[in-house]
């Protein structure tokens, strides 16, 4: 099997190298000779450096398997195309003319020569597909040939609001691309759309970025939608198509499974291992604003242990590489939603603060070994701690007030996330705080 790999770079599409499978040798991933002569060429990946040498198995799986979905979401997907899910290379082959980042697969099955452009969706139909979960998902991803990665059921899409009224979407054929993600709740969790649009907001008041998002609700179904940071709406018209659509500029970027080298199985820790520690090495040897970057990650980790999210494992940890893939920073924050108020989840975190893994013990001292370890002054992770408890505390009541008012219903689950947030906000020291800022948690 051979795959060409597309990158776009500053808004033009270049061959970047071949993904192919050896016999004898499985699959490898070689950079283009006109590629490589390229002055402006950027590597794929931190772990895919220019060079003329093919890359051999190992650093090829690693990159490429991180582009596709996983778990019950790559089982759908591999039913619906008729191969093993093992076989990732056949599912890649098939779902990459819109991949996360600014890539771009063609297989040698004339994917090159599949038509360019947006196919409307009916919102009826969009409902539909989710109504039937991760199979009827999984077929909407086959006809755009679209591959994200997660563990979720989602959508890429390009949305249209400029109607005020309900959004319209529109498939992407060919190699269009997407410019929302949209996500149903899984039956297993309550509320779980609701959750993560709720824990968005909150994060973004403890001062974190975050992309645009918003609940839209089809038969009784509420799904998020959220914006895709790695792409940029262009004001001007699409003209290879002829319904108003606006050009859509692709961002090269990289999750940290792909940065750190790890299979998406190897994504939370395990034993010994301290992913912060690694996240720091990286960022300060990488990253164009270091001292920015840290800040921010510090400052995650601490929205993920006040709003209780065990979930913040390395591919919710994204690098965003722009648009000539030069620069190299945190991209805006994203999959933030409150595990802890389901029952039979996991209560550790996905990545150790200080001594616990435990997100019911973490408290100060912890993010003070923390700041240790990522090499930042204990007052500035007091002052993010500080930051964080007070910008939870001012929106949580007024947010969740404003969703149940919106969709019109109560939302337990949004009122649990509440109650927690203060329990951690006490553990952290800031109990005159929350007892100051928290009415609407009792």
């Amino acid at each position: 099997m051979r795959m060409k790999v597309w990158g776009e770079i500053s808004g033009e599409r270049h061959l970047v190298g071949t993904l192919e499978t050896i016999p004898g040798r499985e699959e490898q991933f070689s950079y283009a000779e006109s590629y490589l002569e390229n002055e402006a060429a950027q590597p794929l990946s931190v772990l895919l450096p220019l060079r003329e040498e093919p890359f051999p198995k190992r650093q090829t799986r690693v990159f490429f398997r991180n582009l596709l979905p996983e778990g019950g979401a790559l089982a759908a997907v591999a039913k619906t195309l008729e191969v093993k899910s093992s076989s990732y290379l056949k599912v890649l082959g098939a779902l990459g003319s819109e991949c996360i980042g600014a890539l771009i697969l063609e297989g040698d099955d004339g994917q090159k020569d599949r038509p360019y452009g947006y196919t409307p969706l009916e919102r009826e139909e969009l409902g539909r597909a989710f109504e039937e979960g991760a199979d009827g998902v999984a077929k909407l991803q086959e006809e755009a040939k679209l591959s994200l990665a997660g563990a979720q059921s989602k959508m890429g899409l390009y949305a249209d609001r400029s109607s005020g009224i309900l959004p319209q979407y529109f498939l992407p054929q060919g190699t269009a691309a997407s410019t929302h993600i949209v996500k149903a709740a899984n039956r297993r969790f309550e509320q779980l759309s609701e959750n993560e649009y709720y824990c968005l907001r909150l994060a973004e008041a403890a001062g974190l970025s975050v992309p645009k998002c918003f609940l839209d609700t089809i038969e009784e179904q509420p799904l998020f939608v959220i914006e895709r940071f790695d792409r940029v709406l262009l004001p001007e018209q699409d003209r290879r198509v002829d319904r108003g659509i606006h050009q859509v500029q692709r961002l090269h970027q990289e999750d940290f499974c792909q940065v750190l080298g790890l299979l998406p199985e190897r994504k939370y820790e395990k034993g010994g291992e301290r992913f912060a520690k690694k996240v720091r090495d990286t960022l300060y040897e990488r990253s164009s604003s270091p001292v920015r970057d840290l800040e921010v990650f510090a400052r995650l980790l601490v929205t993920n242990a006040v709003l209780g999210n065990c979930d913040g494992h390395l591919k919710n940890l994204t690098v965003l590489r722009g648009a000539d893939w030069a620069s190299f920073s945190l991209a805006p924050m994203y999959d933030i939603a409150s595990t802890v108020v389901y029952e039979g989840l996991d209560r550790h975190m996905a990545m150790r603060i200080g001594s616990t893994s435990k997100i019911d013990e973490v408290g100060r001292d912890d993010f003070h070994a923390m700041a240790k370890e990522l090499s930042i002054s204990v007052r500035m992770m007091d002052r993010l701690i500080e930051e964080v408890c007070e910008g939870v505390s001012d929106a949580a009541n007024a947010v969740a007030s404003e969703m149940e008012d919106a969709l019109g219903v109560p939302l337990s689950k949004l009122r649990e996330i509440e109650a927690f947030a203060r329990v951690q906000i006490d553990r952290l020291g800031c109990s005159a705080l929350g007892m100051a800022r928290c009415e609407g948690l009792e």
